[in-house]
């Protein structure tokens, strides 16, 4: 089995996303530790003054009318894994594209952080259309650049980290047609394994269809679990094209 159907059964399995009522809407079952909490959230349209909970990460959704190309710079967090502890997260840029009920295609450019039976790992992982590609080259303190674009004929989701000179691209086919509802998530979100614990991340040079992450209007989430809120985003920067991930 290849991965990308692995991670398309994973998908599936956990109701990871459909579009309902033209918003963006994540469904997941997340572990944070040795507790297992199933929840869902419907993102709204409108932006929100202070930050809104959600079960999928922490970061920022922009929804923006059309897309052409997301990006980040990121820098890699240290894991923290329990004795145990089982669990996998995404950091980077991740699109979805769909529309009223379905979801049709999600893309992918970030570093998989992960606790496996207590013991940290850290990959890098690009998804366009079906070509999917989870590699190597990856450290704690490296600062990755992910991005994703899109034209008529190819979508391309590439993961250069700089620090280590490692860069994977996958290239596939884009959504075609009119009237789409699109997605981006730019920071942490939920990658089929649950949460696992780690230091802070910055975020940089963030962008939407060329422009800095602000002009799209994004709706800011920290990662909460009932009343506790494990991943705090802070407010983007004066320049509105970075922000920070903590987890706390």
């Amino acid at each position: 089995m290849d991965k990308r159907t692995q991670q398309e059964q994973r998908s599936t399995a956990t109701g990871l996303s459909t579009m309902m009522h033209k918003r963006l809407r994540l469904r997941h079952g997340v572990a944070v530790g040795a507790i297992t909490i199933a929840m869902s959230v419907a993102f709204p349209l409108s932006a929100f003054a202070s930050p809104t909970g959600s079960d999928f990460g922490a970061g920022y959704l922009s929804e923006p009318a059309g897309f052409a190309s997301a990006s980040a710079t990121f820098t890699v967090p240290t894991v923290s894994c329990g004795s145990s502890q089982t669990g996998e997260e995404a950091i980077g840029v991740m699109l979805q594209g769909g529309d009223e009920g379905t979801v049709y295609q999600q893309d992918d450019a970030n570093a998989l952080l992960e606790c496996n039976a207590g013991t940290a790992s850290y990959q890098l992982r690009v998804d366009a259309g079906s070509a999917a590609f989870t590699e190597a080259g990856v450290s704690p303190g490296d600062t990755v650049v992910a991005s994703i674009f899109q034209t008529s004929s190819v979508v391309e989701a590439t993961v250069h980290d700089r620090t280590s000179g490692y860069t994977w691209n996958a290239a596939g086919s884009p959504l075609s047609g009119t009237g789409w509802q699109w997605g981006v998530w730019t920071g942490t979100y939920y990658w089929g394994g649950g949460f696992v614990a780690f230091t802070s991340s910055t975020f940089t040079k963030c962008q939407i269809n060329g422009d800095y992450l602000t002009y799209s209007t994004p709706i800011q989430y920290n990662y909460k679990i009932g009343n506790k809120t494990y991943i705090k985003a802070s407010p983007l920067n004066s320049t509105g094209d970075g922000f920070k991930l903590t987890w706390i």
